[in-house]
């Protein structure tokens, strides 16, 4: 616990409502802590630096945290304060990892790949002293130019090899609705919009078998 007051600026609640994340000033060395609503303990979330969390942080069992430090995902299990570093391949220029989501045993974890480097880059003003005007480079999608590629992959909450879902659509002809879980650990519902967001098609894939 902390022996001073907890200004809180936002909270996360666990399936149960028995632990909540809260998002606090900073105070004994972090500024986030699970409290626990039956015997009222607090205790630090002392996640490695960069770490964020988000509201589907917590796994459906309460014992751990899912969170991203830049475009990567992490888990932070609550009882040991072990961070664990589960994707391995983005790129703060092109690649990210998002819409993470777990499983229903906490064992596994559902995400979006999102590859951007085929869409080229132009010359964006960044808002400061008109005198000494500076310009970064960022990605822009025209229409009929290359847009995010988008793969659909499920890792091990302990890390490992992220399994792929196979789609029969080329890259990068695609968006992304939504993602979830089919009410078991295997299979993922994967919500499609076309290109032009005329049609919608939505999938059962189990990646158990791809």
């Amino acid at each position: 616990g902390t022996s001073g007051r907890l200004k809180i600026h936002g909270f996360v609640c666990s399936p149960t409502g028995k632990r909540f994340l809260l998002h606090t000033d900073e105070a004994d060395g972090t500024d986030r802590w699970i409290y626990e609503t039956e015997s009222g303990d607090l205790r630090p979330v002392k996640a490695e630096d960069g770490v964020g969390f988000d509201a589907n942080a917590f796994s459906l069992d309460e014992r751990s945290l899912l969170g991203s430090r830049g475009a990567e995902l992490v888990v932070f299990d609550i009882a040991s304060g072990r961070t664990t570093q589960v994707t391995e391949d983005s790129d703060p220029d092109a690649i990210a990892n998002s819409r993470a989501i777990w499983s229903p045993d906490g064992k596994w974890i559902a995400y979006v790949r999102s590859d951007s480097s085929a869409i080229p880059k132009r010359a964006v003003l960044v808002p400061g002293d008109p005198t000494y005007r500076t310009f970064q480079e960022t990605r822009f999608e025209r229409i009929g130019g290359p847009i995010p590629t988008l793969r659909i992959g499920v890792v091990g909450a302990e890390g490992g090899p992220t399994r792929w879902v196979k789609q029969a659509d080329q890259p990068g002809t695609f968006y992304m609705n939504t993602l979830g879980w089919a009410g078991n650990s295997d299979e993922v519902i994967i919500d499609k919009l076309s290109r032009g967001r005329d049609a919608r098609e939505v999938l059962l894939a189990n990646h158990q078998t791809g």
